[in-house]
């Protein structure tokens, strides 16, 4: 789709696009939605744990802003 759109609107695609293909990653992965675990009443394996943390994205830990670290879970 965003490499079918004209120029000026590509980079308004490239978003959305680039948070389909993560989504289509982790279903592929877990083959659900991790994050909606807890509303759904479903326990969370450990990787699924420590892929919806909120320390981490997409699985990967979050860089503090001001020292550039990795939070600690």
């Amino acid at each position: 789709m965003a490499a079918n759109a004209p120029a000026h609107f590509q980079p308004i695609y490239r978003g959305p696009v680039a948070q389909g293909h993560k989504v289509r990653v982790v279903i592929a992965t877990f083959g659900r939605h991790p994050h909606r675990n807890q509303i759904l009443g479903r326990a969370s394996t450990p990787a699924e744990s420590a892929h919806s943390s909120p320390s981490s994205i997409d699985g990967r830990p979050v860089p503090l802003p001001h020292t550039g670290r990795p939070r600690l879970p």
